[in-house]
């Protein structure tokens, strides 16, 4: 710490966490922060601030680019709801979906 000047230095704080939040693979989170509730931060993000209830936040350092719900709304468009579906209804969903067809072949070395 302190480009080696305070060699024998540490930073301690309480990091809160509300409810509902993503934290994404890699993500270092400073000593003191707060961050709110219903939050998304982007993989390999340092927060280095606090993160506002209702946000997405990315980068180094962190920053809010947009809020909780625009994020899920253009996440909703990527998704396809299909985690109720059988292996054979979702098998003719993803045929009709990408103009394909599985072939069983395909299937028996996918492990299926």
């Amino acid at each position: 710490m302190g480009g080696g000047k305070l060699p024998n230095a540490d930073i301690f704080g309480k990091i809160v966490i509300g409810n509902n939040v993503h934290i994404g693979m890699n993500t270092i989170i400073m000593p003191g922060i707060t961050i709110g509730n219903n939050v998304e931060i982007g993989c390999g993000a340092v927060v280095t601030h606090d993160i506002p209830n209702n946000s997405v936040a990315v980068g180094v350092p962190a920053r809010v680019i947009e809020t909780y719900d625009a994020y899920l709304c253009k996440a909703s468009k990527k998704c396809d709801f299909t985690k109720a579906m059988t292996h054979e209804e979702k098998k003719q969903y993803l045929e009709n979906k990408y103009n394909l067809k599985i072939s069983q072949k395909s299937e028996r070395k996918n492990g299926s």
